[in-house]
């Protein structure tokens, strides 16, 4: 089962602005025909995969709850429908992966919020909601408003610190990969940061930054972006939740033991 938490806000639409975009690489808009997710392992290989709450939930038989914690690419701008976004992709996977299981899997994603933003509802969204797992997609605003990086990594430590405390498990999603980004270095910096704080905290980081960018060295490139050439499309959050699923299960596996 999947609940809805519609977009509250705004999206973000001012990105050639303040980070300067060149023209997009010809990448087409959303499309019903499905389409191979191209994706590398190794991407993922070297990354803690520690989600020992949400292991031993499923071990006990009874429910689990994610909460994907984000902005529009949680909320699902760009998508078809929110039935397309990624967090009502990454439900139906989990439920094939785990069918002992009830697996509900709620969409907390705002347009155009910043990490400060929000961690200012972890409490709301996150933990008064129960949640055995968050997926926290986030940075991709903060670069955009040229948040102080230091700044950026503060919020992020603090949210860390939120959710281990709850006794909640967490997976953190690093920004996009835009091709025609011109201040790529700027923009870059969040990535890192994110990456720093992950392994710091030995935090599993899902690297979508790096998934998307592979995505555009394929020749040719998948089809992944929607019409406005920054969010994913259809097929795009189909991939998304799919590499999502597989690393949750795998984590979830390693920590069984199997």
């Amino acid at each position: 089962m999947v609940s809805w938490n519609f977009p509250r806000r705004a999206t973000v639409r001012l990105f050639a602005a303040l980070l300067g975009v060149v023209a997009p690489l010809g990448l087409e808009p959303a499309r019903a025909e499905p389409q191979s997710c191209p994706f590398d392992a190794g991407m993922v290989a070297d990354q803690p995969h520690l989600l020992p709450h949400f292991a031993a939930r499923l071990a006990e038989g009874g429910p689990v709850r994610v909460v994907t914690l984000g902005s529009s690419s949680t909320a699902g701008s760009g998508a078809s429908s929110v039935d397309h976004s990624y967090p009502a992709r990454l439900g139906e996977q989990l439920s094939q992966a785990f069918p002992a299981n009830r697996v509900e899997v709620i969409n907390s994603g705002v347009n155009g919020q910043n990490t400060e933003e929000m961690v200012a509802r972890l409490f709301h969204d996150a933990i008064e909601e129960n949640a055995d797992l968050v997926i926290w997609q986030t940075g991709t605003n903060d670069a955009v408003s040229r948040i102080d990086p230091e700044t950026f990594r503060e919020h992020l430590e603090r949210g860390i610190a939120w959710v281990r405390e709850a006794g909640i498990d967490l997976i953190l999603m690093d920004p996009q990969f835009y091709p025609g980004l011109r201040s790529q270095p700027v923009y870059e910096r969040y990535v890192d940061v994110m990456r720093e704080t992950a392994a710091r905290f030995a935090v599993p980081l899902f690297p979508r930054y790096e998934m998307m960018r592979h995505w555009a060295t394929l020749s040719p490139p998948p089809v992944v972006l929607a019409d406005d050439r920054f969010h994913l499309n259809d097929d795009g959050y189909a991939c998304l939740a799919e590499q999502v699923a597989a690393m949750i299960v795998r984590a979830v596996r390693e920590g069984q033991g199997r």
